[in-house]
């Protein structure tokens, strides 16, 4: 580029700064001819500036001697370079460092120079990259519109003969479908045919005449298994309903008579607890007697004086014991009673003690069905026709019991003579009737 070529010639001039000054002007004035020839005129303003420092160059170069006879000499310089100068002895010497400074200066207005066009050829590229983009686009406007009616025309039966290509695609492929199954029938009715040829199909049409009489066959035998099924289904099931009214008619029968046995039951617990009720009287009675006979045979043994010299006393002592061994037969008698009884209710009682709130009896109610339910009570009789009942119930021994006792017969209960019947029969439904 013309910015490379220039920076040479400034080192070719840099390179001659030692030389003589006829030699630099020569120098500076071919290499001046030679960047004119190698470049374009720019502009007329450069070039005319260009022109005038040259100029310029080669008036300060070209100073020399006013005599015809100079005097060459050659000297060194503190470079090491050799200078040679023209002298004159009028003229003196020039001034090394000034013309450096000179040359310096020259070369910095070269710079410069070159700095500027550097900038406008920069200018220039930019603003020709901008019209040719501009350029760019027109040329993609033109592209775009310069499409005429032929071309047109040609898209449009372009896309026409797409559409029938992609239409006889189709009819091929479903005509190829078409003469695969075809084919496949062809070849289907020629297995056929050939096997009607060869008698095959005789067989096989024999063979599922055979098949299908066998599948009658199972199906008429599966029908009548069905039916002798459904017979005895219905037969099962009449049965089932007669035995069913059967059983119910003996299950209401039966629980008839349970509760004709039950009622008879309650007549003679009733009748058995009146019966108790009077033989615990007799009882009592009887051990009133007895303690009453007691008494007065302590009373005459302590006075036998008395006994000896009362004859007909004593008498009447022998009598008091008679009366007291037919009592204790009595007694006997009614325990035997007693037990009995309490074999068929179970209730026993097993001692009875006098007491100023009314006496006391121990009784102890246990089932009749061994089924080990037992509970042991204390049943005091008060002067004001009620009844005291104390349950003696251990958690551990009496579990069973405690289950099947109804709640309030688990605690002390006070209540009238009258429910002593009804208390009984709630004990012996709990222990005899109810299903555990």
């Amino acid at each position: 580029m013309p910015p490379k070529k220039k920076t040479k010639n400034n080192s070719n001039i840099t390179k001659n700064n030692n030389n003589n000054p006829t030699e630099d002007q020569e120098e500076q004035q071919l290499n001046h001819e030679k960047a004119l020839t190698e470049q374009q005129p720019q502009t007329a303003i450069s070039r005319t500036k260009t022109t005038d420092l040259t100029q310029k160059v080669a008036r300060l170069l070209s100073q020399e001697p006013a005599s015809s006879h100079p005097l060459t000499t050659n000297k060194t310089s503190n470079n090491g370079f050799i200078l040679s100068n023209t002298l004159n002895p009028t003229i003196p010497l020039l001034n090394h460092a000034d013309l450096n400074h000179q040359l310096n200066s020259l070369i910095d207005q070269k710079l410069e120079i070159f700095n500027e066009k550097i900038k406008l050829y920069q200018n220039q590229i930019s603003q020709l990259r901008r019209e040719l983009e501009t350029k760019d686009q027109l040329l993609d406007e033109l592209q775009k519109i310069r499409q005429t009616d032929a071309e047109h025309l040609l898209e449009k039966h372009k896309q026409i003969a797409e559409s029938k290509y992609a239409g006889y695609e189709k009819l091929t492929k479903a005509q190829d479908e078409t003469i695969k199954s075809l084919r496949q029938k062809v070849i289907d009715v020629n297995g056929k045919l050939s096997r009607v040829y060869s008698g095959e199909e005789e067989r096989d049409r024999q063979r599922l005449e055979e098949e299908k009489e066998a599948l009658v066959q199972t199906n008429q035998q599966l029908k009548a298994a069905h039916d002798a099924q459904r017979k005895r289904r219905k037969e099962a099931e009449r049965a089932a309903q007669q035995a069913s009214l059967l059983a119910e008619e003996n299950v209401q029968e039966q629980l008839k008579e349970a509760n004709d046995e039950v009622k008879t039951l309650k007549k003679m617990l009733n009748a058995e607890t009146e019966n108790s009720k009077a033989l615990i009287v007799q009882l009592n009675q009887l051990r009133n007697n007895n303690n009453n006979h007691n008494h007065n045979n302590h009373s005459t043994s302590a006075h036998p004086n008395q006994q000896r010299t009362n004859h007909p006393n004593h008498s009447s002592s022998n009598n008091h014991q008679q009366q007291l061994l037919n009592n204790e037969k009595t007694i006997e008698d009614l325990k035997r009673r007693l037990s009995i009884m309490g074999d068929f209710t179970g209730l026993e009682i097993l001692s009875s003690q006098p007491d100023h709130k009314g006496p006391i009896f121990e009784c102890i109610v246990a089932d009749i069905l061994n089924r080990g339910f037992a509970l042991h009570f204390k049943l005091q009789v008060h002067p004001d026709e009620t009844c005291s009942f104390s349950p003696s119930l251990d958690p551990e021994r009496d579990s069973a019991t405690i289950k099947v006792v109804p709640d309030f017969l688990r605690q002390f209960i006070r209540f009238e003579s009258k429910a002593r019947s009804h208390i009984y029969w709630k004990l012996f439904q709990a222990f005899n009737l109810q299903d555990t």
